[in-house]
């Protein structure tokens, strides 16, 4: 799986767009919790509609890719972050890109501000905002600082998860809440 990723993020280095590659794949995630039945072609319309067709075609498998891991039953869905080799400071300052991308993608993808969110769920949202703005200002890095990065990671990632079941229901019958 790390070798996918790396693919995916070399590829979204090359491709011209107003946002980081960490930012583009938020930007993916909150696009496909909005609602369900997104399509490929209208989030890569939204975030580069002057890409080539090249790069449309990768970000066309990034969403399917995306799309495949957020349906996943292991819950096995991944960041698209740098890996722990690279600086503190550059992975702080990808992972509040991410925040970012997530909330923007939300929007994006046609969730409604009156969208009726259980309480887990809008308190998640509320700290994605903090975690937005995150920055990094230590020249030291701890191993407390290692242990809180990681920590934040996976919050993001299971919240993600829980955002995606509460505008997505499985097998509770009931309809989605957009």
């Amino acid at each position: 799986m790390a070798e996918i990723y790396s693919h995916l993020l070399e590829a979204l280095c090359n491709i011209e767009t107003w946002a980081n590659p960490y930012e583009i794949h938020g930007s993916l995630c909150g696009f496909l919790c909005a609602r369900q039945k997104q399509t490929a072609e209208a989030w890569i319309e939204e975030i580069a509609p002057q890409a080539s067709r090249d790069d449309k075609e990768k970000l066309a498998a990034l969403f399917e890719f995306t799309e495949q891991q957020l349906n996943s039953p292991d819950l096995n869905v991944r960041l698209l972050l740098p890996d722990d080799s690279a600086p503190l400071s550059e992975r702080t300052e990808a992972l509040a890109s991410w925040s970012r991308g997530l909330l923007y993608g939300l929007g994006i993808g046609g969730l409604e501000k009156e969208a009726a969110l259980d309480d887990d769920t809008q308190e998640f949202l509320t700290d994605v905002a903090k975690i937005a703005k995150a920055a990094h200002y230590t020249n030291t890095d701890t191993h407390e600082d290692e242990v809180a990065y990681s920590d934040l990671v996976e919050y993001l990632r299971m919240g993600l998860l829980l955002v995606y079941e509460d505008l997505h229901p499985s097998e509770r019958g009931s309809p989605p809440k957009n």
